[in-house]
C-alpha cells in the first residue's frame, strides 16, 4: 500500500493519464460525493436579517457604554449580515458615525453620514454633520492629530518581490535549502521588508473578520458590505471586486486551509495556459530554475511551489486529503475552472496541485496587532490578538531563530521586518516562528514544542543548544544607564500620552532605543537586552498605527 506521502506528484506506469489519482489510493480512498454534498450544505456565510439586528442592538449598547471601538466592530457585523434591500443599512451607518466622531474621526464620522443620507437615512444627522465640519476646520483640533508613519523600505525594492529590499537575495545550500542572505552590512532599525500578502484569510474570531477590510486588511475604515456574502466588510466597492473571499466556501475550521482556494485561484488567473502551469510545475520539480516567466505573478507563484522545500513534507498526508478534497469540489463547481480542467488528465494535475498547495500553507504566517483595551492605562498592559493568516512568497523563506537578527510585525496585510541586530553581508537573515509578535518567551521547551509541531523541525540556534550567553561577563547595571531609564519609560506612557508626543520626540525615543539595543548587542540575548529589544519594538509598532483611536 502506498502511503499518502509517496503519492504526491507521483505519475501513473502505463498510463497516458499523468499524474496517479491521489484521492483514489487504496487505503485512503476519498469519496469525493461525500465532499461535494458536504460543500453544497455548508455554502457561503448567509445573509440573516435578524442575526443583524441582534449585532445592531450590541453595537447601540457598547456605544452608551463608551465602548467605541466594539461598538464598531459589531455595527460592521451587522452591515455584513443584513441584506441589500434592508431599510436598517443607513440606520447601521448613522450608529457608526457618532462612533467615529467620540473616537476624533470627524473625517470618517462625514463619510458614514453621506452612506446614511445614500441609503435613505436623515435622522439627526444635520447636526452632526455641522459639528464635523467645525472640527476638521478647527486649528487646535488638527493639531492634535497622530497620523503614524508609514512604514517604507531602507533601500531600493527587489526587482521581483514588491516590498522587499533589493539587497536580499534568495540563497540555496545542503544545510539550510532556501534561505535569504544580504548582500551589503544591515545596521539595526533598517527596514528590509514590506511585503504585501500573495494570499491572506481572516482569523476565525468573527470580531477580527468585521474589524478589518477583507480585501486590503486596513481597520477602523468606513466599511461597507458585500451584496452577496456576509464573510467580511469592505473599503470600497475596489476591494469587494479584488477580493478572493467573495466566491469561496467557508467550511473549514483552520486559516491554513482556507489559504488554498485564494492561492489557487491566483495562480491559474497567472497561468491562462494550463501547459504552461503543468509544464512550470513539473520543472520545478526536478529542481530546475523557470527562466522564460514574464509574469510577477507567475514569479510569485513558483517561489511558493518551492516553500515546502525548506523542510520535509509532513507525514501526516492522510489528513491533509481531506481539507484538500473539499477545495478540489469546491473549484470545480466555478465556471472558470470547470472550462479549464476539463478531462481526467488535468484534473489530476489539480488534485496534485490543491494538495501541494495545502502543504505550502504550513508555512504562511499568523498576523497579530497590538491591542490596548484602555488607552489611558500604560502600554506595558498591551497584548496581541491574532487577526489574520498570510502567506507570503519571499518572507516565507526567512528562517527560524530564537535569537533573530530581524524582528517583524505586520500592518494591515503587509508583512513587515527591520533589522534588530548588525548583520554583515552574506549573512542570512533570521526571524522568529514562535507565535505573536514576541520572538522571546521564558519557556523553551514550549517555544521548542510549537516549532517542531507546527514546521516539522527542531531549532537548532544557540539558545536552543545553549550556547549562548546566559549572563553577561560583568554586571550590566542596566538600570543605571541613562539610555535604559529613557527607553523603558515608553512602556509605562499610556497609548494617549505617547500618541500626544511631537514627531519628534518619537523619533528620539526611536533613536535612543536603537542606540541602547546597538549598546549591549555583544551579550544578546541577555534577558534585559531582549526587554529593550522589546521596548523597541514597541515603538516601531506604535509608529505604524494611523489612528489615534488605536
Amino acid at each position: 500500500m502506498s502511503s499518502p506521502l509517496n503519492v504526491l506528484w507521483k505519475k501513473e506506469e502505463q498510463s497516458n493519464l499523468g499524474y496517479i489519482d491521489i484521492f483514489a489510493v487504496v487505503g485512503h480512498e476519498v469519496n469525493l460525493a461525500e465532499h461535494d454534498k458536504a460543500v453544497e450544505q455548508s455554502g457561503p456565510n448567509g445573509k440573516n436579517n435578524v442575526n443583524a439586528a441582534e449585532h445592531q442592538a450590541k453595537g447601540k449598547q457598547l456605544f452608551e457604554d463608551g465602548d467605541y471601538i466594539a461598538a464598531i466592530r459589531e455595527l460592521n457585523n451587522s452591515l455584513a449580515l443584513y441584506t441589500a434591500d434592508s431599510p436598517e443599512l443607513g440606520s447601521v451607518y448613522a450608529e457608526r458615525s457618532k462612533c467615529f466622531l467620540q473616537l476624533d474621526l470627524p473625517q470618517k464620522a462625514l463619510i458614514d453620514i453621506e452612506l446614511a443620507k445614500k441609503s435613505s437615512y436623515t435622522h439627526e444627522l444635520t447636526a452632526r454633520e455641522d459639528k464635523c465640519k467645525y472640527l476638521l476646520e478647527d486649528e487646535e483640533f488638527k493639531a492634535k492629530q497622530f497620523t503614524g508613519h508609514e512604514p517604507t523600505l531602507s533601500f531600493n525594492e527587489h526587482e521581483t518581490f514588491a516590498g522587499v529590499a533589493g539587497c536580499l537575495e534568495f540563497r540555496k545550500s545542503d544545510d539550510f535549502g532556501y534561505h535569504v542572505v544580504t548582500t551589503r552590512d544591515l545596521k539595526i532599525g533598517q527596514t528590509v521588508l514590506v511585503e504585501p500578502s500573495f494570499a491572506i484569510t481572516p482569523a476565525l474570531s468573527s470580531a477580527s473578520r468585521y474589524s478589518r477590510c477583507g480585501g486590503c486588511y486596513k481597520e477602523l475604515e468606513n466599511f461597507v458590505p458585500s451584496k452577496i456574502s456576509s464573510f467580511c466588510v469592505y473599503c470600497n466597492g475596489n476591494c469587494i471586486k479584488n477580493s478572493l473571499h467573495e466566491e469561496m466556501s467557508m467550511s473549514t475550521l483552520k486559516e491554513t486551509t482556507e489559504l488554498v482556494e485564494p492561492i489557487l485561484q491566483k495562480i491559474v488567473s497567472a497561468f491562462p495556459d494550463i501547459d504552461v502551469l503543468v509544464k512550470t510545475v513539473e520543472s520545478l520539480q526536478k529542481g530546475e530554475d523557470v527562466t522564460d516567466l514574464t509574469s510577477t505573478v507567475q514569479k510569485q507563484a513558483c517561489s511558493l511551489f518551492r516553500l515546502i522545500n525548506k523542510h520535509e513534507i509532513s507525514t501526516d498526508q492522510q489528513f491533509k486529503l481531506r481539507p484538500a478534497a473539499d477545495t478540489f469540489v469546491t473549484v470545480m463547481k466555478k465556471p472558470h475552472f470547470g472550462r479549464i480542467f476539463n478531462t481526467e488528465e488535468r484534473q489530476r494535475f489539480l488534485k496534485h496541485l490543491i494538495l501541494h498547495l495545502h502543504n505550502v500553507t504550513e508555512y504562511a504566517i499568523d498576523l497579530y496587532e497590538l491591542q490596548q483595551e484602555d488607552i489611558d492605562e500604560p502600554i506595558r498592559g498591551h497584548t496581541f490578538v491574532h487577526y489574520a493568516t498570510a502567506i507570503y512568497p519571499f518572507g516565507g523563506y526567512i528562517k527560524h531563530s530564537c535569537v533573530p537578527n530581524v524582528i517583524w510585525f505586520s500592518v494591515d496585510d503587509r508583512l513587515i521586518a527591520k533589522v534588530i541586530r548588525p548583520i554583515e553581508k552574506g549573512e542570512q537573515i533570521l526571524r522568529s516562528y514562535h507565535p505573536g509578535t514576541h520572538s522571546f518567551q521564558l519557556d523553551n521547551d514550549l517555544e521548542e514544542k510549537h516549532v517542531e509541531i507546527r514546521y516539522k523541525f527542531k531549532c537548532n540556534c544557540c539558545r536552543c543548544l545553549d550556547d549562548e550567553p546566559s549572563s553577561p561577563p560583568t554586571k550590566l547595571h542596566v538600570d543605571q544607564d541613562p539610555l535604559w531609564v529613557e527607553v523603558a519609560a515608553v512602556i509605562d506612557m499610556t497609548v494617549k500620552d505617547f500618541w500626544a508626543l511631537s514627531s519628534q520626540a518619537i523619533e528620539q525615543y526611536e533613536k535612543k532605543a536603537i542606540e541602547l539595543v546597538a549598546k549591549y548587542n555583544s551579550v544578546y540575548p541577555n534577558h534585559d537586552v531582549l526587554f529593550m529589544r522589546d521596548n523597541l519594538m514597541l515603538i516601531w509598532i506604535l509608529l505604524a498605527q494611523t489612528q489615534k483611536s488605536r
